[in-house]
């Protein structure tokens, strides 16, 4: 993804499904009203610090990807409703998943 993403403060819903993604750039911690990230099929080994940035998410599509662990900034998402992870590397979850109250 571009450094340019950072620009688009209005964005709430971003989908880049099947691609050969595998880092999250640190200017999408600009994107505060961003509430779907959908990153599924794409080269992810972890997830990086940024995503604990992005508040407001309360969905997060990050399986099929190869993902062996969760970084601990996955607990600051407490709006968080949906996470799905399955088809990854993942061995366990760390403990910081029990902050996440609203997912289902």
């Amino acid at each position: 993804l571009p450094p340019a993403i950072g620009g688009l403060l209005k964005l709430t819903s971003l989908s880049v499904i099947d691609n050969k993604i595998s880092v999250l750039p640190p200017e999408m911690a600009k994107l505060l009203n961003l509430r779907k990230l959908r990153i599924s099929y794409n080269d992810f080994t972890k997830l990086t610090p940024v995503i604990g940035q992005l508040s407001k998410l309360e969905s997060l599509k990050a399986d099929n990807n190869r993902i062996s662990h969760l970084i601990p900034e996955i607990g600051k998402l407490i709006h968080l409703k949906k996470l799905w992870l399955h088809k990854n590397n993942l061995m366990q979850l760390p403990p910081v998943i029990g902050q996440l109250v609203s997912c289902k």
